[in-house]
């Protein structure tokens, strides 16, 4: 539980950190496919972290996951 009590541009400096290591991910072709709030972690120093790839999907290799129309077959 966080103990820290944040504001607009706190939240907002968080919520642009996630973003950037969502857009890092796809830049190399992961899709997290379960992003929550259970899933980002605070460093010591108040850094969001993206963890539990578990559900990812590595878009090199989708092979198999195409449906009849041509998208791949992705949860988000």
């Amino acid at each position: 539980r966080l103990c820290y009590k944040s504001d607009y541009t706190t939240n907002y400096k968080w919520y642009f950190s996630c973003n950037e290591g969502l857009n890092y991910c796809h830049q190399k072709g992961i899709v997290h496919n379960d992003i929550k709030a259970e899933n980002i972690l605070m460093s010591n120093k108040f850094i969001p972290k993206l963890c539990d790839f578990g559900h990812s999907v590595n878009l090199s290799n989708v092979e198999g996951r195409v449906d009849k129309m041509g998208s791949l077959k992705l949860k988000c």
